[in-house]
């Protein structure tokens, strides 16, 4: 999915069943590379896939994401995804056998676990936080069906197991940025002004924390709340980031 419609979602994303309905207008503080014929394009496009929905109200468009596109996001970032939201560090462990035929040396197989976030213990053996796929666990059942071994675990004996998973998945250096994009948007709030009357400075530095925040997200596997609950959630830091957007 291109960048624009993810982030189309992402400020459109609540896990409430009260949905967050943006115009046009505000919408272009967080989309600001598209003219606003690029973004209507964009919309229609994204509603016809039932990834948002859109309603006339007083004369004025307003959108909003529908299910489909929250279960969208939620699959593109993982620091959204439900499933992680009451992870208490189980993990899921595939060990590689010997290689099918179809899949000489496992590189099709390490590619798709690489591509959903499992952590590389050593060669051959990947660990994934939680539940395996399903996707992935009826791609071994059906093609991998003598080479591959899965099982859970919840507990380690020995060996510095935390602290390879946060230099693979650099939760600290995730949680540094994180500190910096949660003061950023206090000032932005603390200037208690609706977004429309900032002038062009704090427009671009809103424009600029948002657009970190997005790239942050696209290394954040949903850990941090687990090693870190003490500091501020991705779901947290878009809240704040809407409650800009939507003060008036």
């Amino acid at each position: 999915m291109k960048e624009s419609s993810l982030k189309t979602l992402l400020v459109l994303y609540t896990t409430t069943e009260k949905p967050l309905w943006l115009d046009y207008f505000q919408l272009q503080f967080v989309l600001q590379e598209l003219s606003y014929a690029g973004l209507r394009s964009l919309i229609s496009q994204m509603k016809k896939r039932n990834l948002l929905h859109t309603e006339l109200l007083m004369k004025k468009t307003r959108i909003c994401i529908t299910d489909i596109g929250k279960r969208k996001l939620e699959a593109e970032f993982p620091a959204f995804s439900p499933r992680l939201g009451s992870w208490k560090g189980e993990l899921s462990c595939v060990v590689f056998l010997t290689a099918p035929k179809t899949d000489k040396q496992f590189r099709y197989l390490r590619n798709v676990l690489v591509s959903i976030g499992c952590l590389q213990i050593s060669r051959g053996i990947y660990a994934y936080p939680g539940k395996l796929p399903e996707m992935l666990i009826n791609e071994c059942k059906n093609s991998y069906q003598k080479s591959v071994i899965a099982f859970t675990i919840n507990k380690y004996i020995f060996g510095d197991l935390q602290g390879l998973i946060m230099g693979q998945f650099s939760i600290s250096e995730l949680v540094q940025s994180y500190s910096g994009i949660g003061k950023e948007i206090d000032r932005l709030l603390n200037l208690n002004k609706p977004l429309a009357s900032f002038n062009d400075q704090q427009k671009k530095h809103f424009y600029s924390v948002f657009d970190r925040f997005f790239k942050n997200l696209q290394s954040d596997m949903g850990l941090i709340n687990y090693y870190f609950p003490q500091v501020s959630s991705a779901q947290q830091l878009l809240a704040h980031l809407q409650q800009i957007i939507t003060q008036i």
